[in-house]
């Protein structure tokens, strides 16, 4: 331990500052000179002032996430929800659908999808809807998120390519959508399958 580290003891020890009144009286008892303790007394509490302020900053950067410029709580971004069923679309130059870049997902780990394409209006009776194409495809397990958010990721995948030409009538000027139905590999009372059907589409203009 160096001089200055043992001046700085003694004088915690005695709690005394430049501004006592009887500061050096309290120096001859540390056995020091005042000049050189006032420099080593005025250098601690520099040290002080500055690690003060550094806590200060901290804070308030971990605080300045939470709340907003008038001072209310931040709001929180909601959490994701998982899209099912995506599609992605190419077009000739008359606008007919040459193929259908489809992708499921699910929140259930392995099992098999039923994908089918549907011609008619959503909602419309069963009597005027018919499914034009049909086929169980197989879920790829994928890797689980690092933040586990309720709904937030998939837990298995099913990605192809959709072709008019495969469907009965093929490409019509009517109104189609996808409906999959999964099956997890393994039901559960949690776990006990999924549903969902695509945006509606036109296939072609006419």
């Amino acid at each position: 331990m160096n001089n200055t580290q043992l001046i700085e003891e003694r004088l915690q020890r005695l709690g005394a500052g430049p501004d006592d009144g009887d500061w050096d009286a309290v120096v001859r008892r540390a056995g020091e000179t005042p000049e050189r303790a006032r420099r080593v007394m005025t250098r601690w509490r520099i040290g002080l002032a500055s690690v003060a302020v550094c806590i200060a900053a901290g804070v308030a950067v971990a605080f300045s996430g939470l709340l907003d410029s008038a001072g209310r709580s931040a709001p929180q971004a909601a959490p994701q929800q998982l899209v099912p069923i995506t599609l992605k679309f190419t077009r000739d130059d008359a606008g007919t659908i040459t193929s259908i870049d489809a992708t499921v997902r699910a929140a259930t780990r392995g099992g098999t999808a039923l994908l089918q394409v549907v011609r008619g209006e959503p909602g419309a009776p069963k009597s005027q809807r018919q499914i034009v194409f049909s086929e169980h495809v197989p879920m790829t397990n994928v890797a689980p998120p690092k933040k586990n958010r309720p709904g937030a990721a998939a837990r298995s995948t099913w990605s192809g390519t959709l072709s008019p030409g495969d469907w009965n009538g093929r490409c019509e000027n009517a109104t189609y959508v996808v409906d999959i139905k999964v099956s997890p590999a393994i039901p559960t009372t949690e776990a006990h399958g999924e549903a969902a059907e695509s945006g509606s589409f036109n296939c072609s203009p006419g």
